[in-house]
């Protein structure tokens, strides 16, 4: 991306964007049967914070898991999975 594009491409893919547009988010659209209540949420959006929203280490250690089929490239998927600095 340009230095132009870099600021809409953040905007857009904000934590606070996303929630303000939920509607293009939900999960009703790619799965016919209910998954969540409209406006429903899987977690809160803060990095490190997944047990506080009920995420057991089992779990966290299957999601890592199943990410790591998709993104093999370790570090890639540490700074996918843990955050990191954008540059």
């Amino acid at each position: 991306p340009t230095a132009e594009q870099w600021p809409g491409i953040l905007e857009y893919s904000s934590f606070a964007w996303m929630k303000q547009h939920q509607h293009k988010f939900e999960l009703q659209k790619v799965s016919p049967y209910p998954v969540l209540t409209p406006g429903g949420m899987i977690r809160k959006g803060a990095v490190g914070r997944a047990h506080e929203d009920g995420m057991s280490p089992e779990i966290a250690a299957d999601v890592a898991a199943r990410g790591r089929e998709l993104l093999p490239d370790e570090a890639a998927f540490e700074w996918l999975y843990r955050g990191g600095a954008l540059a």
